[in-house]
């Protein structure tokens, strides 16, 4: 869900600032390339419909957990929730992605382990969260 939700968030910030899809770049590519990547990762060996489920269930979270915290922000003076939303776009949505980016640039091996152990571990097979 992290990677659904990062998507999300830099596409609605990108908005306001189109560098912040270049800002968060991976070697993957930009932050949607990534989150296929990281969806792909994931449900890799799951039956078709168990890995549709799971993509899913992971970007509708994410969808809903982005309009959540959008929605903090919401105010009835529009120039001061564009300067709230302006500044956590690029003072809490930008650094969360450039983290989750260097996690999996830096740390790919141990990324691919806790999804190895997340599905040994499940009763369905599936996955972390996305």
């Amino acid at each position: 869900m992290r990677a659904d939700i990062a998507h999300n968030f830099a596409f609605y910030c990108s908005q306001f600032d189109p560098s912040i899809l270049d800002r968060t770049r991976s070697k993957i590519g930009d932050i949607q390339a990534l989150m296929a990547h990281m969806r792909g990762e994931v449900v890799s060996d799951l039956p078709e419909a168990e890995a549709a489920r799971i993509v899913i269930r992971s970007a509708d979270a994410a969808h809903s957990g982005a309009l959540r915290a959008v929605r903090r922000f919401y105010g009835s003076n529009q120039q001061e929730e564009r300067a709230r939303l302006i500044d956590w776009c690029e003072n809490t949505v930008v650094p969360s992605i450039q983290e989750l980016v260097a996690q999996h640039d830096k740390n790919h091996a141990a990324l691919d382990q806790a999804i190895r152990r997340a599905k040994r571990s499940s009763g369905s097979g599936a996955g972390p969260p996305l």
